[in-house]
């Protein structure tokens, strides 16, 4: 398919899944175009996009319509054999069953179209993919099967890791920590919302922000504080805008529990009045379940029992309404789980079937051909062999340049050792951990190591970008250099931009362990630049190690430091004064080293 094709059905798509759908009189004006355009089209193939367009405009207005249209589009992509559009076809089926609530045809059809996309490499389209997969765990979660719907949320969370896409794997994030919150684990769901929450407010999105908030107020119902709880559903009112119509019900319920909770009853009562009111329009029978059963309370509370009885009677009567769908629903899930078991089944004796088949072939075979299939077999080991030595080989590779400069491997590797080098100009970096020491006596030693791996990876991952050479660390202590084993002429500005990006990280990790009650670290940065001999240091357990008045001062620089802050030497400020801007701290007593001029890298 033409990626520009593509690409306008993905936006199509996407914008219809997460938005709904656009309104009025031009929405209506590119539905007819899209039908005419189908309806003149000679090409079976060609009808398929349009259709599919057609499709996510139908959705909300005419789901019963939309559905026919999608599987015609996908009995057309079955006839031709077009798997690429027959996904899509599959994924906007699954959609509209979502909507209408059948939860458990909308995962079936969701789990041909993955199939398909995971079986026809040539058009891997992960965006796709990511959509499908957190649209399964949204089904799984709506039929409370949390723990079917965590694989989901997982596998797309990773998706958009892997492409670089952090805000996106923070937005799926905070559909964990919905279903957290669900399923009672109320711990687990502020863990997730607040990273979410960080990463929304930084970049304004506040369709997930409003649903994040409403999340919060719901959660600090359920722990009996209203008045956390009032904060986080004026954040919603406040945005509400800029998300579904829906939501303001929930909104309007959780202003009244909170209410219902700080004894003010006239405000409960008229906050589940409006709750009611868009609950009624929207179909929501859950929340007028939920919001009546709360007024009966109410009622009860202000001594009007006929009220408290009336509200009661329609708090059972939404209540029976939802618990059909919900075991409809449920129904439906078990006898497609009964399907799929019989169709396993089914498989597994035809499996066998012809499995006894071919082994009565083979034993004619065997009779006829037992020196070749001795001769292949002996082949087989051979070729098992050479491969085992192949994997072998590139496994000693890949640690071998785990240890080392891709340079000083090769040179070893080719002379048996590798000679000292002095380097002219190579900028060193130091960072530390501020009060290390108080805070790992408050860390158990696991939660101490993982913290520590984890700050430490986020590093490798920052001097890997940078091309800049990861030396070794002490303790809490990480030392790095650039320009080296190859020199080059960038390599201050290089050290300066990692050393700032790290700190940016510190800054959000400590902004997230704050928000979570935890003890943060903060970092000291120190950067010298100078001359340096490198190379290989011992027989055993060997390292690629660097030695010389330079690492000493770049040493001096980072215990001369403060936590948060970048501090350089003339040297190094030298190098890259036309780069960043820099602070002037005057002259610096340095332990052995008298005094110093120093800077302050402000950006």
């Amino acid at each position: 398919m033409h990626s520009a094709v593509k690409k306008s059905i993905i936006f199509l798509f996407c914008f219809t899944w997460l938005s709904g759908t656009v309104g009025g009189a031009i929405q209506q004006h590119r539905l007819d175009s899209l039908l005419a355009v189908v309806k003149q089209m000679p090409d079976q193939v060609a009808k398929i996009t349009p259709m599919l367009k057609a499709v996510s405009l139908l959705m909300e207005q005419n789901p019963v319509q939309a559905r026919l249209l999608a599987y015609k589009a996908l009995s057309i992509s079955r006839r031709y054999r077009n798997y690429e559009l027959e996904c899509y076809a599959l994924a906007m089926a699954g959609e509209i069953a979502y909507r209408q609530e059948n939860y458990a045809e909308s995962i079936s059809v969701l789990d041909s179209a993955l199939e398909i996309w995971s079986g026809h490499q040539p058009f891997q389209n992960v965006e796709l993919s990511n959509i499908i997969l957190n649209r399964l765990g949204v089904n799984y979660f709506f039929l409370q099967e949390y723990d079917k719907a965590i694989p989901y949320y997982q596998q797309a969370i990773r998706q958009k890791l892997d492409r670089g896409d952090s805000l996106g794997a923070v937005s799926i994030m905070g559909n964990m920590g919905w279903l957290y919150q669900r399923s009672g684990d109320l711990k687990k769901a502020l863990y997730y919302l607040r990273l979410n929450q960080v990463w929304d407010e930084r970049y304004k999105n506040y369709t997930s922000l409003t649903i994040g908030y409403e999340i919060y107020a719901e959660i600090f119902n359920q722990l009996n504080q209203p008045d956390s709880a009032l904060v986080y559903s004026k954040k919603c009112l406040a945005l509400a805008n800029y998300t579904e119509y829906g939501f303001y019900a929930l909104f309007y319920k959780n202003f009244g529990d909170a209410w219902f909770r700080k004894k003010n009853y006239r405000k409960a009562i008229s906050y589940y009045q409006k709750a009611l009111n868009i609950a009624r329009e929207r179909n929501n029978k859950q929340i007028l379940a939920d919001v009546y059963y709360n007024l009966s309370q109410v009622f009860e509370r202000v001594a009007e029992p006929g009220k408290a009885l009336h509200a009661y009677h329609l708090h059972a009567r939404w209540k029976d309404s939802s618990n059909v769908t919900t075991k409809r629903n449920q129904a439906a899930y078990n006898q497609m789980l009964k399907e799929k078991n019989r169709r396993e089944q089914q498989a597994g004796v035809e499996k066998v079937r012809l499995t006894q088949e071919l082994q009565q072939q083979a034993i004619v075979r065997n009779g006829i051909g037992g020196v070749l299939i001795l001769s292949l077999g002996f082949l087989a080991v051979v070729f098992r062999q050479r491969n085992r030595i192949a994997r072998e080989q590139k496994r000693s590779e890949e640690l071998l340049l785990n240890i080392l400069p891709a340079e000083i491997a090769e040179e070893l590797k080719s002379k048996g050792s590798a000679e000292a080098r002095q380097l002219e100009q190579v900028t060193v970096m130091f960072a530390d951990f501020k009060g290390f020491t108080r805070i790992a006596e408050k860390l158990t030693a696991t939660d101490l190591v993982k913290e520590i791996h984890e700050t430490f990876r986020e590093f490798d991952r920052i001097v890997s970008k940078y091309n800049i050479e990861k030396i070794k660390t002490i303790g809490d202590c990480y030392m790095c250099a650039g320009g080296l084993p190859l020199p080059n002429q960038t390599h201050a500005e290089d050290v300066v931009r990692a050393a700032l990006e790290i700190q940016q990280l510190m800054e959000e990790r400590g902004r997230l362990s704050r928000a979570l009650g935890k003890e943060s670290f903060e970092a000291r940065i120190g950067i010298h630049s100078g001359p340096v001999v490198a190379g290989i240091v011992g027989i055993k357990k060997f390292a690629y190690d660097i030695w010389g008045d330079t690492v000493n001062i770049a040493s001096r620089m980072e215990s001369s430091g403060e936590a948060g802050k970048v501090n350089i030497s003339a040297a190094t400020w030298e190098l890259v004064k036309d780069k960043f801007r820099c602070t002037h701290r005057g002259k610096i007593e340095a332990k052995n080293k008298g005094e110093i001029d120093m800077y302050f890298v402000e950006s």
